[in-house]
């Protein structure tokens, strides 16, 4: 018979009704802090697969530490809640020791970059020891809790088996619900500061009360009894714990990366996986405590656990094709709260039945120490079992976010990792030799059919009319070459278009504009290589240097193999660095200024994308500039709402005062606009503009289509300043509160179903009309009379564009006749190859 205050329902001295509570918060807490250091890290680092690698080898280094350290410890504790409290209210004041210490980090990282170098090992070293000095002591904390509310669970008579996994449990449970808040509700309503505020809030009361009821309950934290300082644990436990967390943080992994595919890549797909995974940890935990309740219960229910186990995560990729007929499938054309359905649907059925499965491992490991060992010295023995758990995480995580993908595929490491479960099923089954001999041939059935099956992976990535002709896997994602009749398309994940061959001339103009704008562009540099074509554009000009960086070293690969002969010698011009990082860490760390830089079209929607889009970004762009310096960046119209749009618009505005809006093309239905800005700004020297254009045109550098030396001057839609106190009212985008990183992708969804429109069309002409005051515009002061009627030749070129094609009849005719009466005939361009 259990003792009192183990049955249920009683709410004795023995109860762990109330640690359990507080220790479901601290989970709340402990995730809403990894998410948001994540982030702080990588503004500081950069969010490149080695960078993040850093800052999670810190934080699970930290816990790992802090379990067997304070488990340890444990033991000796007269007041287990007493210590819990303390390591709570520790944990809130290193969490803001955390922004203290990153503006001085950010004065260091400069010169650390610049004496090291961004890609050397050195530097990488330097990374990982700001990363430990940053991260270390609240991880270090963080990693004591259980332990210690596990020998307080023992000594009320609860044992590792229901009181410690009750309380894995609890604390799963409540970081579920800080992944869901911390991805779809805290930062969106109080900017990641204030999300950082609420966890420490949440630490704070959880300490204190902790420390008041430690303090009311005398009998329950009273000294240990007598016995020994420590608790070693069966070597082959050990080795299950570390498989189990291998496995669990690689499969995180690995299945963020196959729905990446399927999905929407923003900010709200990464917080969907983790709560169903987190979700699928409460459940499998809470299935081991049941089983452990029974009588008879040993080893051979951990085998067939691990057997089930690696059959169900090696069947994830079948039953993901199954369910996912091809990229793009799930709730296409749905609005935004159908596309979370379909998209939870997908984790329900593809994931959650084998991270279920998959969650009962450790729970049950610690069901049978306690077995072999009784509760003696519980912290210290679940300690260990958690370091060593943990560092198998760490482990797991690096494995299958940085070497497995580039080794054998996603496909083959889901294959692998179901095969690893399988294969130490067998291993442990010396006594049961029949449950061995299945192991070993489901271990090899496993990697048979992934091996036969691995041509049928490589084209579930085409969409219709699509043929792969190369795929890349690595630590960033998924890239692909297509051929789309007859042209190259580069793809990230499925859902982003880098680049494309059908009409190189445009990305060819996204280079040409901004070079020809400044009086003499020598050095270059290009925020994102996309499929090259705009970077190789730029050595048409007479430049000296373009350094391009790029964050995808996948995508460098693929257009090197695959977009050679569109890149205009990108890849052998000595004049021509890529570098495989965060733009914005070179800009940050490099002391190298820029006459032009140029950001690539980025998506809004797409995780951490927003964060080119800040005012902390633009303000790293305006330093690397010389003082002659512009930058340009271009904007894909198409995915922006008008708030979006001008929110971006209102944030470069404040950083660069006499900004100036340029036309990519005039394309009613997909249109892209530059913002450029002038570090010092003057007068546009037309001349200038000319002679550069014109230098293209005579070494044949403009392809077939619109190169008319008019163009430059055709495309020039306004001066911001003249519509400031119009953007004044739009939310500035800043890295604390880069509100377009969860609006853009509720935007897109909306577009998708016919709900929204995004900020084309005639919306964006009438805007551009209330920009374009030629006479009052002191940017076009030097411009002929000739050279301006151009420019309002290009507004009306726009408005052809953008014509209603039902009842726009007398719109058309008044654009094309204001047309025709600014631009001459002899530079007249090709009308029907321009408007689309």
């Amino acid at each position: 018979m259990a003792p009192a205050s183990d049955r249920p329902g009683e709410r004795g001295a023995g109860s762990l009704l109330f640690p359990a509570l507080l220790f479901f918060f601290s989970g709340f807490a402990g995730l809403t802090y990894q998410v948001l250091w994540q982030r702080e890290l990588g503004l500081l680092f950069g969010n490149t697969t080695h960078a993040s690698a850093t800052t999670l080898a810190v934080f699970f280094l930290g816990l790992a530490l802090g379990s067997w350290w304070l488990g340890r410890r444990s033991v000796a504790m007269r007041r287990p809640l007493g210590a819990f409290a303390r390591l709570e209210l520790g944990i809130a004041v290193s969490a803001l020791l955390v922004f203290v210490l990153l503006p001085l980090y950010r004065a260091l990282f400069a010169p650390l970059y610049d004496v090291l170098g961004g890609q050397s090992p050195a530097f990488l070293v330097a990374k990982f020891l700001l990363a430990a000095l940053v991260l270390g002591l609240p991880t270090f904390l963080m990693g004591g809790t259980l332990p210690v509310l596990a020998e307080l669970a023992a000594r009320r008579g609860r044992g590792l088996a229901r009181g410690g996994v009750l309380l894995y449990a609890v604390n799963t449970a409540g970081a579920m619900v800080g992944a869901f808040a911390a991805g779809f509700f805290l930062p969106r309503a109080l900017g990641y500061r204030g999300a950082y505020g609420v966890a420490m809030a949440v630490s704070i009361l959880v300490g204190l009360a902790a420390a008041w009821r430690s303090r009311s309950m005398e009998r329950d934290e009273s000294a240990p009894p007598e016995q020994a300082a420590d608790g070693g644990v069966a070597p082959r436990l050990l080795l299950l714990a570390g498989v189990s967390g291998f496995g669990a943080l690689a499969l995180e992994v690995l299945w963020t990366r196959m729905v990446a595919l399927a999905f929407q890549n923003s900010v709200y797909t990464f917080a969907a996986v983790v709560t169903v995974f987190l979700l699928a940890l409460v459940i499998g935990a809470g299935i081991a405590r049941a089983i452990a309740r029974r009588r008879g219960t040993g080893e051979r229910v951990l085998l067939i656990l691990l057997v089930l186990t690696g059959v169900s995560v090696a069947a994830t990729p079948y039953i993901f094709w199954l369910r996912v007929e091809h990229p793009g499938a799930v709730g296409a054309g749905t609005a935004w709260g159908e596309y979370v359905l379909a998209n939870l649907a997908v984790l329900g059925v593809c994931v959650l039945p084998a991270a279920v499965l998959l969650g009962t491992v450790f729970p049950y490991v610690v069901r049978l120490e306690e077995l072999r060992r009784g509760t003696e010295a519980a912290g210290a023995r679940l300690g260990r079992l958690l370091a060593v758990n943990t560092a198998g995480a760490l482990l797991g995580a690096v494995a299958a976010g940085f070497v497995l993908p580039g080794l054998i595929g996603l496909w083959g490491s889901l294959a692998l990792v179901g095969a690893l479960y399988l294969l130490v099923a067998a291993a442990c089954a010396r006594s049961a030799p029949l449950l061995r001999a299945a192991a070993l041939a489901l271990c090899a059935g496993v990697l048979i059919v992934a091996w036969a099956g691995r041509d049928e992976a490589r084209h579930w990535n085409a969409r219709k009319g699509e043929r792969v002709l190369a795929l890349y896997e690595g630590g960033s994602g998924t890239v692909l070459v297509v051929d789309r009749r007859g042209d190259l398309k580069l793809k990230f994940n499925n859902s982003y278009t880098l680049g494309g061959t059908s009409e190189p001339r445009w990305e060819e103009y996204q280079a040409h504009i901004p070079l020809c704008l400044h009086p003499s562009p020598k050095r270059v540099f290009f925020l994102g290589l996309g499929s090259g074509i705009t970077a190789g554009a730029a050595l048409q000009h007479d430049v000296k240097r373009v350094r391009v960086a790029e964050i995808v070293p996948e995508a460098v690969r693929a257009t090197r193999e695959h977009f050679g002969p569109w890149t205009s010698g990108l890849f052998e011009d000595p004049r021509a660095s890529i570098v495989v990082e965060d733009g914005r860490t070179v800009l940050l760390g490099s002391r190298e200024t820029y006459d032009v830089v140029v950001g690539d079209l980025f998506l809004p929607w797409r995780r951490g994308t927003a964060l080119l889009y800040t005012v902390e970004q633009f303000e790293a762009v305006q330093a690397r500039l010389t003082p002659s310096g512009l930058f340009c960046q271009w904007l894909p119209l198409y995915q922006l709402s008008e708030e979006a749009f001008r929110g971006i618009a209102r944030s470069f505005l404040e950083v660069f005062p006499d900004a100036t809006l340029w036309r990519g093309d005039f394309f009613g239905r997909r249109p892209i606009v530059a913002l450029v800005g002038h570090k010092s700004p003057g007068a546009w020297d037309g001349d200038a503009t000319a002679r550069a254009w014109e230098r293209l045109e005579k070494r044949g550098a403009l392809q077939e289509g619109p190169s008319v030396a008019s163009l430059p001057f055709l495309l020039y839609a306004g001066r911001l300043a003249l519509v400031r106190e119009e953007l004044a009212g739009a939310r500035r985008i800043t890295d604390d509160m880069p509100w377009i990183e969860f609006e853009a992708p509720i935007a897109q969804r909306e577009r998708a179903a016919g709900r929204a429109q995004s900020f084309k069309g005639r919306a964006l002409a009438e805007f551009e009309r209330r920009l374009l005051r030629i006479e009052d515009d002191p940017f076009l002061e030097g411009l002929s009379p000739s050279r301006k009627r151009f420019v309002e030749g290009g507004a009306h070129l726009y408005d052809l564009a953008t014509a209603p094609t039902v009842g726009g009849h007398e719109l058309r005719g008044r654009a094309l006749s204001g047309f025709i009466r600014c631009v001459p005939h002899r530079v007249r361009p090709d009308i029907e190859r321009w408007v689309r």
